[in-house]
Protein backbone atom coordinates (compact mmCIF):
# COMPACT_ATOMS: atom_id res chain seq x y z
CA UNK A 1 0.00 0.00 0.00
CA UNK A 2 1.08 3.35 -0.47
CA UNK A 3 2.35 4.96 2.82
CA UNK A 4 0.39 7.23 4.63
CA UNK A 5 3.57 9.86 4.42
CA UNK A 6 3.54 10.35 0.90
CA UNK A 7 0.03 10.81 1.00
CA UNK A 8 0.32 13.53 3.92
CA UNK A 9 2.50 15.51 1.59
CA UNK A 10 -0.05 16.57 -0.73
CA UNK A 11 -3.04 16.58 2.25
CA UNK A 12 -1.69 18.06 5.11
CA UNK A 13 -4.77 19.16 6.81
CA UNK A 14 -6.36 15.69 6.30
CA UNK A 15 -6.82 13.72 9.64
CA UNK A 16 -5.08 10.44 9.55
CA UNK A 17 -8.64 8.55 9.41
CA UNK A 18 -9.30 10.37 6.23
CA UNK A 19 -5.77 9.58 4.97
CA UNK A 20 -6.66 6.17 5.59
CA UNK A 21 -9.70 6.44 3.16
CA UNK A 22 -7.27 8.17 0.44
CA UNK A 23 -4.96 5.01 0.68
CA UNK A 24 -7.33 2.45 0.55
CA UNK A 25 -8.90 4.15 -2.13
CA UNK A 26 -5.82 4.25 -3.80
CA UNK A 27 -5.30 0.59 -3.27
CA UNK A 28 -8.67 -0.81 -4.55
CA UNK A 29 -8.24 1.58 -7.93
CA UNK A 30 -5.03 -0.17 -8.48
CA UNK A 31 -6.36 -3.39 -7.63
CA UNK A 32 -9.16 -2.67 -10.42
CA UNK A 33 -6.66 -1.76 -12.86
CA UNK A 34 -4.89 -4.51 -12.56
CA UNK A 35 -7.67 -6.84 -12.75
CA UNK A 36 -9.30 -4.76 -15.53
CA UNK A 37 -6.17 -5.51 -17.82
CA UNK A 38 -4.83 -8.94 -16.78
CA UNK A 39 -7.98 -10.59 -15.88
CA UNK A 40 -9.70 -11.86 -12.58
CA UNK A 41 -6.86 -14.28 -11.84
CA UNK A 42 -4.08 -11.03 -11.58
CA UNK A 43 -2.82 -11.94 -7.97
CA UNK A 44 -2.18 -15.72 -8.49
CA UNK A 45 0.56 -14.88 -10.76
CA UNK A 46 2.09 -12.33 -8.57
CA UNK A 47 4.81 -13.73 -6.59
CA UNK A 48 9.08 -14.13 -6.65
CA UNK A 49 9.89 -12.94 -10.60
CA UNK A 50 11.71 -16.11 -12.75
CA UNK A 51 14.37 -14.23 -13.59
CA UNK A 52 16.24 -17.14 -15.39
CA UNK A 53 14.90 -17.89 -18.75
CA UNK A 54 13.80 -21.73 -18.85
CA UNK A 55 12.77 -23.75 -21.35
CA UNK A 56 9.55 -25.61 -21.32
Amino acid sequence: MLPLDVIRKYYLDLSDEDLKKIQEFVYLLCCGLMQYFYGPDWEEDIGDPDLENKED
